[in-house]
């Protein structure tokens, strides 16, 4: 059995959210975190997608947080896997701010 995952987002800015990694067994979805450069958030979409939507404003200017153009400072432990993606205990840009300052840090939450 495949189980999604919740991942914390936090950034200085105020930011904290708790979003879904993954996929569960009655969807075919595999959420990821990305930035809507249309709304400024911080999002989880569908990366099954080839032109994924943002779950806010429908826009379709998503970038995926394990591109490099997000990655500020790479850390050295790998906290958010899913396939092939994955995203490290460093930090990222912040959709919501701009600043280097937004971490993604696993919690012990699934979903399914």
């Amino acid at each position: 059995k495949i189980m999604g995952s919740i991942v914390n987002v936090s950034c200085a800015c105020g930011v904290y959210k708790n979003l879904p990694v993954g996929g569960g067994m009655s969807s075919f979805v595999s959420y990821f975190p990305y930035a809507c450069e249309d709304c400024k958030l911080v999002v989880a979409a569908n990366s099954l997608d080839d032109e994924p939507t943002c779950p806010k404003c429908s826009g379709k200017n998503l970038v995926r947080y394990d591109s490099p153009s997000l990655l500020f400072e790479k850390g050295d432990k790998v906290t958010v896997q899913w396939g092939n993606l994955e995203l490290t205990n460093g930090t990222y840009i912040c959709a919501e701010c701009g600043k280097p300052r937004l971490e993604f840090r696993q919690s012990s939450r699934l979903w399914d």
